[in-house]
């Protein structure tokens, strides 16, 4: 993780999500406003999929047991040599920017 700048502000601020391969995701990135956002649409669109990838930047993946997320999240018609499994977070906290690679 590295940090970007400094920026006001005491809260946790999610700003980008970048998914190289995540599950049904690949190669997508959504940029958050400031304030309130919302994720919505069909059912079994990946938006779930979304806050585990985000809740897997921050705290990692299992890959044991019954509960085998890397598994489970590992992308869809996966190309190896060619496609790549994680992506990027950008946050504030208390104001300092960051960026988490996996």
């Amino acid at each position: 993780m590295q940090q970007m700048s400094n920026v006001g502000g005491k809260n946790m601020i999610i700003k980008k999500v970048k998914i190289y391969g995540f599950g049904r995701h690949k190669d997508k990135e959504w940029e958050f406003a400031d304030g309130l956002n919302v994720i919505y649409g069909e059912n079994e669109t990946g938006k779930s999929t979304i806050f585990a990838f985000i809740r897997a930047m921050f705290y990692g993946l299992t890959g044991r047991g019954t509960d085998n997320y890397r598994k489970k999240y590992f992308p869809w018609n996966f190309v190896k040599g060619t496609d790549k499994f994680g992506g990027e977070l950008e946050f504030s906290y208390k104001g300092v920017e960051y960026r988490a690679i996996s």
